[in-house]
């Protein structure tokens, strides 16, 4: 039986004329007319049931800066899956969760997957976000013998080249970052930004043929050194890559759901609390720790201490001193840009005498950071009207 099948290597029709001429010598010896050996081996369809596969993945981005930023939050929480395409049979396995921190050098995450197909196969391996979307990927071809165990190597995630078109179009990375760019196309590719960074040209993908020869896939890498928003001017002039100086916040996902508000008393003052009502509030994501001063403090150093409703985004004049975690590195500057510094041992402590303008202003300046929308308005004209603010993907 033969099925041609794209991507998966398959017998030629050199090989059809060889099975016919064994199939009819079969017949013969079967009739009791003697046999003998015969001058070509064609190896045998392999079984479906298979062994085992190892995969370790290296994550774009991952190190001292902190792991892999998708296009879609929540930021730390991945998944590994990987599609078999194989020549006897297609199998998905996973997804399965990714644990942190990473180890080895370089850092990365291993697992190993049971039942998988013997014979000739390729791997797409994708890394995965809280909502299934690939935010990396990668191809890899392998012969797996019956029960037996294949370890693909170090896979360097990243984007890959199909179509002409680079997935994922956008895809964010902090600084220092070697992003791996691999070509699934039948023609050569180059990856080039709009600064002149550019991958070399990428080899098309090696063709598979037989005997037990699997299709082969090269790739290229641009490093990105500096912070900033590049986009693609080759193959694809669609996406970008977003390259941050910063930790951004670990978020978690959080379920939605519907609860009661308000008071049935109608407190003098608060009628607006009046009646108890349900309220419906769909899944969301927050982080998993509290604003830091280390985090606040990076905001403060860019945008400086500015006031907004009558006071400073932080009030640097508080009476209780332990509960400020920074402080002017020169006092007579004041609240400039640049004047800022973490006080010892307050990095990661949370921050406190923000008001609600400096809590805003810090929201609509991570969103920037991160190419999201920032839900509220400009200095001096926040908005007060939160259903404007659900249509934004910036944070609140």
């Amino acid at each position: 039986h033969l099925n041609e099948k794209k991507g998966v290597p398959m017998r030629n029709m050199k090989f059809l004329a060889v099975s016919i001429v064994i199939i009819t010598a079969m017949i013969i010896i079967s009739a009791g007319c003697g046999g003998g050996d015969g001058g070509t081996y064609v190896s045998p369809v392999s079984s479906p049931e298979g062994g085992k596969f190892v995969v370790t993945v290296t994550l774009p981005g991952y190190g001292s800066k902190g792991n892999i930023e998708g296009s879609v939050i929540p930021y730390r929480y991945k998944k590994l899956a990987v599609h078999i395409d194989g020549e006897n049979t297609d199998v998905d396995l996973g997804p399965v969760d990714i644990s942190y921190p990473l180890t080895g050098s370089p850092p990365s995450f291993s697992h190993t997957f049971s039942g998988v197909p013997a014979g000739l196969n390729v791997a797409t391996v994708k890394i995965l976000d809280s909502n299934d979307t690939i935010i990396a990927q990668r191809k890899h071809g392998f012969i797996l013998d019956l029960n037996g165990t294949v370890d693909s190597g170090n896979l360097n995630m990243g984007v890959v080249i199909s179509g002409g078109n680079c997935v994922p179009s956008a895809i964010e990375v902090p600084v220092g970052t070697v992003l791996y760019y691999q070509n699934w196309d039948s023609t050569a590719q180059t990856v080039t930004m709009n600064d002149g960074k550019t991958t070399g040209s990428i080899n098309a993908i090696g063709t598979a043929g037989q005997p037990a020869t699997f299709e082969t896939y090269s790739e290229g890498s641009i490093t990105f050194g500096s912070a900033g928003y590049y986009t693609y001017t080759s193959p694809s002039a669609t996406g970008y890559v977003l390259v941050y100086d910063y930790q951004s916040p670990v978020m978690k996902s959080i379920t939605g759901g519907t609860f009661d508000m308000g008071s049935a008393a109608n407190p003098p003052g608060i009628a607006e609390d009046a009646p108890v009502h349900p309220v419906t509030v769909s899944n969301f994501y927050m982080g998993e720790c509290e604003v830091t001063w280390g985090e606040y403090c990076r905001f403060l150093n860019s945008q400086g201490n500015q006031t907004e409703g009558t006071t400073t985004w932080v009030n640097m004049a508080y009476l209780n001193p332990p509960s400020l975690g920074v402080e002017y590195i020169n006092a007579g500057n004041g609240d400039v840009p640049g004047n800022f510094r973490v006080k010892v041992d307050y990095a990661n402590r949370p921050v406190a005498c923000v008001s609600w303008y400096g809590a805003v202003a810090y929201c609509n300046w991570l969103s920037e950071q991160e190419g999201l929308t920032p839900c509220y308005g400009p200095k001096d004209n926040r908005g007060n009207d939160p259903s404007v603010w659900r249509t934004k993907n910036g944070y609140r």
